[in-house]
């Protein structure tokens, strides 16, 4: 199931320890603060836990979207970076 994680975390530290979190479990950086995941849903609660235990102790906020797989053929990315462009086949 494909899964976005948003976040927002004013420490440095604690903000990369999430990155590589996410990264360990195949996580792709997307944005600045968005990595998307592509995990079984039988692994949507350790993934939960574990960024809970990361995030609770600094400051910040996480939100995690799980689109069902009709909203996320109709996600549309729109990119002029040259990497981007080589990934999706364009140009």
């Amino acid at each position: 199931m494909k899964v976005f994680v948003i976040y927002d975390i004013s420490e440095d530290d604690i903000r990369n320890e999430l990155r590589e979190y996410l990264k360990d479990w195949g996580g792709e950086w997307r944005q600045y603060s968005v990595f998307e995941l592509d995990i079984r849903e039988e692994d949507v609660e350790k993934l939960l836990r574990g960024i809970r235990r990361i995030v609770r102790r600094g400051t910040g906020d996480v939100r995690v979207v799980f689109p069902c797989a009709k909203c996320y053929s109709k996600v549309s990315h729109i990119s002029t970076r040259v990497s981007d462009l080589v990934d999706w086949n364009i140009g």
